[in-house]
């Protein structure tokens, strides 16, 4: 009996020890560097991330079609104003001549059609389009040096889904971007 805990006792600290080494190395692997041919850097949410794994991301055909290499370190779900993955941190400052961000929906998304939208979008971008977390870190961008391009959103769906109501506050997003 004391051989069999003992296997098992061991058996369970080489269990564990594996799933640490392996959890580091994945962690590790999350903040991948940019290629240094890199002057593109594309950041966001699922917009730009969506179709990544068949090299048809907008970050892969703009690479394609400007002919320039593009680093695409967009995360789908991400927030500009909360969230556990912010648009923000996103942006390492780096050889970038342009960066090309969207963002905003995941903020909008839980509040879409309600009064409380009216106050997220307000946080995102001022009516003026002056102010608010989005202008803020364009700022911070293009003090850095690179020039940027914000890519704003499709028509939401009104039919069901995730962002079923939020047409009227795309639209808004959208305008004032």
């Amino acid at each position: 009996y004391c051989a069999v805990f003992t296997d098992r006792a061991r058996m369970k600290v080489i269990s564990a020890v594996l799933l640490i080494v392996l959890a580091t190395l994945f962690l590790s692997s999350c903040e991948e560097e940019h290629p240094p041919e890199a002057h593109v850097l594309a950041i966001g949410d699922s917009v730009i991330w969506w179709n990544i794994e068949s090299g048809q991301s907008i970050a892969d055909v703009m690479g394609r079609e400007l002919g320039r290499d593009v680093f695409n370190a967009s995360i789908p779900g991400a927030e500009f104003l909360a969230g556990r993955s912010r648009i923000t941190e996103q942006y390492k400052d780096g050889p970038w001549e342009w960066v090309v961000l969207d963002g905003g929906a995941n903020d909008l998304g839980a509040f879409c059609g309600t009064p409380q939208a009216a106050l997220v979008l307000d946080r995102l971008i001022a009516p003026s389009a002056d102010a608010g977390a989005m202008p803020s870190f364009l700022d911070q961008v293009r003090a850095d040096g690179p020039q940027a391009v914000v890519l704003g959103y499709y028509m939401a769906p009104v039919s069901g889904g995730e962002f079923a109501g939020c047409a009227a506050d795309f639209e808004e997003l959208n305008r004032r971007l």
